[in-house]
């Protein structure tokens, strides 16, 4: 008998623990991204500088909210290539309509990743400053 009450307080603690568990990974999937007009900057300057840094330790720059300046080198279907090597894809492509290539621009946005064999550097949800 005491065997099987030890049985019944295990399976309970397990059963709540796997459904805490399920819970918390369900709030953390679903939940809806952070707005980057209201996100904290954490790098402020001009994209190369930026550049220079994220390519010496591109790790801890992942997720990074970052406000930039630069000139606009070309403009792709999704976003801007900044100083040739900086890709910023737009929250909302309606401001591609009004830039230019070779417009001088701050933008600001959320760092995706680095690019080592391109050299190139992707920041999205990108808003014009």
């Amino acid at each position: 008998m005491n065997w099987s009450k030890r049985t019944r307080s295990y399976g309970l603690i397990l059963s709540i623990t796997l459904l805490i568990g399920v819970y918390c990974s369900y709030v953390f999937l679903f939940s809806p991204p952070q707005a980057i007009e209201n996100a904290a900057v954490d790098y402020s300057g001009p994209s190369e500088a930026l550049l220079q840094k994220v390519s010496n330790n591109h790790s801890n720059w992942k997720t990074q909210v970052v406000a930039i300046s630069g000139t606009i080198s070309s403009i792709e279907q999704q976003g801007i290539i900044l100083d040739h090597s900086i890709f910023c894809q737009f929250k909302n492509s309606d401001d591609l309509r009004t830039i230019k290539t070779n417009q001088r621009i701050q933008v600001k946005g959320q760092i995706v990743g680095y690019d080592d064999l391109l050299g190139e550097l992707k920041i999205k949800q990108c808003i014009v400053l």
